[in-house]
């Protein structure tokens, strides 16, 4: 039985850490495209109308994306998957369609907060595009509560593919201008969200079936929970990149949009996907739950480590060589925000384990201190610090949190973990970047800088393997499907 539940569980992460490849390979392009395509002023409008866009999907979400992937394992069991697909359908089209309505009538009022009356249009546009982008993640996790993570992979590839070669032809149409960009993301969205709909329209498992009773009040509990959560990680994500850009030109927002990126993509490299062990969670009972979150907890840490060094050591070289030295000043803000991998890891695991689990109350409680508290810091840091102030402030914020996260899905797994986990992946990345530091300087082509960073990852490889911060013959048998804690 567990070596049944291990296969079937890495079979889903595959399409889960697949779906964000290919997010962490359009990510890079048009963060290598856009700005350069568009210069600092247009890259930072097109970065203020894709975090409006982006902060209106979570108000859109009110805790759907969620209860989808508890509810609907739930609803498998019990024959009534649909009936909690088709109410959460209808919940979602009828709050995105407010949302991107209200942010349709607000664009000339969000302009002038920011004295940029030509960003009128791009909001306008970005609020059609908030409709389809909000629609996504619900037909994503949809079939993710299903098991079929290989679903959400055909769908992320049509976005990302669009959203990086529709503009590009609405360039050589109309010109290149950010509304052409912002064009190009809806239209690839809503080719990705009719495929979406139209597999859904034709799954076998949500077809009605059973007249068994669904638990509403336990779903609504759930969705309340969940709009304050929305609520708090659109704080948490966005309010750095939109508050620079009332205090500072919006070149800084350009910037600073760049090191973020840069400094977060990483999260689409991690090796387990979230809402693939957060549905899993659900689907499982305790001591499988137990098991998984030991291990990714240890592989994760593993690879934040990794990326941390990595960022410090290579990260200046390709903003020289990618950008042709107009983004060089966004090196040591991605040095801060490179911390957020520790973030990105210690959440993705901790999240995902307490909201499969049932416990939505914990993280939603966490997440909505930690939102106030940056908005609150950072309003009182970036006048005086700008951009090094607000990357500060967000490591601290969300570093924290996740510690917290972590702290409570530990105790309800009445799990102990070794502090080996934490010490010894940082001892591997100080050694490595303390090996590789003085080879810096002469790195600055692209092929050395590839170079470089393939040596960094063997190094960091070698030593992890022999500090035994991973366990070969442990992640064979995971891929195997063999593990039984």
């Amino acid at each position: 039985m567990a070596k049944k539940w291990y296969a079937y569980l890495f079979r889903e992460n595959i399409y889960g850490f697949s779906v964000q490849a290919v997010s962490f390979v359009a990510g890079i392009l048009s963060t290598v495209i856009f700005p350069n395509l568009l210069g600092k002023d247009g890259f930072g409008y097109f970065s203020i109308v894709i975090g409006v866009a982006s902060i209106g999907t979570f108000f859109c979400d009110i805790g759907i994306p969620a209860a989808l992937l508890k509810f609907i394992p739930a609803g498998l069991k019990e024959g009534v998957a649909w009936k909690y697909y088709e109410l959460l359908f209808s919940w979602k089209l009828l709050a995105s369609s407010a949302t991107a309505l209200a942010a349709f009538l607000l664009a000339d009022a969000i302009a002038g907060a920011y004295g940029l009356p030509g960003l009128a249009d791009g909001l306008r546009l970005g609020a059609a595009f908030l409709l389809p982008y909000a629609m996504l993640p619900f037909f994503e996790n949809a079939f993710i509560g299903l098991k079929k993570a290989r679903t959400t992979f055909v769908m992320d590839c049509a976005f990302h593919v669009g959203r990086i070669a529709l503009p590009l032809l609405l360039f050589l149409a109309v010109g290149v201008g950010y509304l052409a960009a912002v064009a190009g993301n809806l239209i690839g969205c809503g080719i990705a969200v009719a495929i979406g709909w139209f597999l859904a329209s034709r799954e076998p498992l949500l077809k009605r079936s059973a007249n068994a009773v669904i638990d509403s009040r336990a779903l609504k509990g759930y969705v309340v929970f969940g709009v304050i959560w929305m609520i708090a990680l659109a704080l948490i994500q966005w309010s750095d990149l939109l508050i620079i850009g009332l205090f500072r030109p919006v070149s800084d927002v350009s910037v600073y949009r760049v090191a973020w990126l840069w400094a977060t993509a990483t999260a689409f490299l991690f090796p387990f996907s979230q809402k693939i062990f957060f549905a899993a969670h659900a689907h499982e009972d305790d001591a499988r739950s137990r098991a998984v979150f030991s291990l990714t907890l240890k592989y994760g840490l593993a690879f934040a480590f990794l990326m941390i060094a990595g960022i410090a050591l290579v990260a200046a070289q390709f903003l020289s060589l990618l950008y042709s030295g107009a983004y060089d000043e966004a090196y040591p803000v991605m040095i801060v925000l490179s911390m957020l991998t520790i973030d990105i890891t210690l959440s993705t695991l901790a999240s995902g384990l307490l909201t499969g689990k049932g416990d939505i109350r914990t993280p939603t409680a966490i997440h909505a201190v930690a939102g106030v508290a940056q908005v609150v810091l950072l309003f009182a840091v970036i006048p005086a610090f700008g951009m090094l102030g607000a990357a500060a402030v967000v490591v601290l914020v969300r570093v924290a949190a996740a510690i917290a996260q972590t702290g409570f899905a530990l105790r309800f797994l009445s799990l102990r973990i070794p502090a080996s986990y934490v010490y010894m992946p940082a001892l591997c990345a100080i050694i490595t970047a303390l090996l590789l530091l003085p080879l810096r300087e002469y790195t600055f082509s692209f092929p050395l800088a590839l170079a470089y960073g393939t040596m960094l990852v063997a190094l960091y490889g070698l030593l992890a393997t022999l500090l035994r911060v991973v366990d070969l013959r442990e992640i064979g048998a995971v891929v195997r499907g063999s593990v039984a804690r």
